[in-house]
């Protein structure tokens, strides 16, 4: 098995050897990265974990977006851009907006939901691995 390390980690195994190796000793592989990887229960939950991770990253740049335009007025010429960022983040931050209570003029709406978009991103791989 050391050989098998061994040579899988230096690149000189095709994938395909590397599939067939893996498949027998029942453990998978990344072979063109040389990197061994454990399934929990399929190709499915990993698929659905990719898709959680991605578009919390996605709602959570968004929301990064709408903060950086609105520190700086003079991108407001990105019009369109400006409203279909606002119009993303709308849903999310604006009753957030409602339950916060006022703080110095500064809106931390934008902080709270970056919090509780990880936190449920969190709470979602968890239960998708089964821990």
């Amino acid at each position: 098995m050391k050989q098998f390390s061994s040579r899988l980690n230096d690149g000189l195994m095709s994938r395909r050897y590397a599939e067939d190796v893996v498949t027998t000793t029942g453990a998978d592989t990344d072979a063109s990265a040389g990197l061994q990887t454990v399934r929990l229960g399929g190709e499915f939950p990993m698929t659905l974990s990719f898709l959680v991770a991605t578009v919390a990253q996605l709602v959570t740049l968004t929301i990064v977006a709408r903060v950086l335009l609105s520190w700086f007025p003079g991108l407001r010429a990105l019009s369109p851009v400006t409203a279909a960022v606002t119009q993303a983040t709308d849903p999310i931050l604006v009753p957030i907006r409602r339950r916060l209570p006022a703080f110095g003029g500064f809106d931390l709406s934008p902080v709270i939901a970056i919090v509780l978009i990880n936190v449920g991103e969190s709470l979602l791989l968890g239960a998708l691995a089964g821990q």
